[in-house]
């Protein structure tokens, strides 16, 4: 469990590193329990805050869990408008 000295993030950097203890944290518990036996509660205090305050950094449990997989789908349409020959498997 992570130290009770929870202090808000104020910049920027501090909200993306609370992020990704959050993330980190989910997928940590993800890895242990299962995703159906993780809640937002065991999330929170693994990181070290309270439920409520990592409702500012995400809104549901299924957000948590689902934010790789939308950052992987975001990098990857991004790379397509750019290049969209190149980004398709098997084609030249």
């Amino acid at each position: 469990m992570a130290p009770a000295s929870f202090q808000r993030a104020r910049s920027a950097e501090a909200t993306q590193a609370r992020e990704a203890a959050i993330l980190g944290a989910a997928h940590r518990l993800g890895r242990e329990r299962g995703i159906r036996g993780v809640s937002l509660t065991n999330i929170a205090a693994e990181v070290g805050m309270h439920k409520s305050a990592l409702l500012r950094y995400f809104e549901t449990r299924e957000g948590i869990f689902l934010e790789p997989a939308q950052r992987v789908v975001r990098g990857r349409s991004h790379v397509q408008a750019g290049h969209p020959a190149r980004s398709r498997p098997g084609r030249r």
